[in-house]
C-alpha cells in the first residue's frame, strides 16, 4: 500500500508541475509559476519565489533543512525565530514538515511522502515589511534534536516579492 501511495503522490506532483514555468528574477531569485496566455510564453504568473534553500509564496516563508532523513510524511508544530540585519529576534509559531510550505498542507490537509524537511510559518505584514527593508535574514527552527539555522541574503527580495504578490505578470 505504501508503494502505491508513493507512486500516486509522485504522479499528482508531476501533473501539477508539468506546466510550471521558471522565471529569473535577478539576484539569484527564481520565480515558479504558470503561463497565463497560451500565445505569450512571457506571460507568467509567479506563485512562488525561491533563493537557495528558501521558498516563499505570498503568505508563507519556508526553508529547507538538510539532514539524512528517510522518506516519510509529517506535519508538526514548531517554534521559529528570525533576525533581520542582526536586530531583535522575532518568534513565530510555524510547522516542521515534509512539504515546502504550510499553505499546501493547510489547503489540502495533506503532506506528501518526502525525504525533504522544511520549517515554515505564515508571514504577517510586519514580517514582509521587515524582509523588504532588510539586507540579511538569519532564521532558526527548533526540532527534537535542537535548533537548525539558515541564512539568506535579502538582496532582490523586494523586487521578487512584488513580482509575485503585488504586480503579477
Amino acid at each position: 500500500m505504501r508503494v502505491f501511495y508513493c507512486i500516486a503522490t509522485a504522479l499528482i506532483a508531476t501533473a501539477s508541475f508539468a506546466s510550471a514555468q521558471t522565471v529569473n528574477l535577478g539576484s539569484d531569485w527564481s520565480g515558479l509559476g504558470t503561463q497565463t496566455d497560451p500565445f505569450d510564453s512571457s506571460a507568467i504568473e509567479v506563485n512562488r519565489i525561491v533563493k537557495g534553500d528558501f521558498n516563499f509564496d505570498c503568505d508563507y516563508l519556508a526553508f529547507l533543512v538538510k539532514d539524512d532523513a528517510d522518506y516519510d510524511r509529517f506535519l508538526r508544530s514548531a517554534e521559529i525565530q528570525y533576525q533581520i540585519d542582526g536586530g531583535t529576534p522575532i518568534v513565530r509559531d510555524g510547522v516542521y514538515t515534509t512539504m515546502y510550505s504550510g499553505s499546501f498542507a493547510d489547503i489540502l490537509d495533506f503532506t506528501p511522502i518526502s525525504g525533504d524537511r522544511y520549517f515554515s510559518f505564515k508571514m504577517n505584514d510586519a514580517d514582509v515589511t521587515g524582509l523588504k527593508a532588510g539586507n540579511s535574514l538569519v532564521i532558526a527552527g527548533r526540532k527534537s534534536t535542537g535548533w537548525v539555522n539558515a541564512k539568506l541574503d535579502l538582496m532582490g527580495f523586494t523586487r521578487a516579492y512584488k513580482r509575485m504578490c503585488e504586480f503579477p505578470n
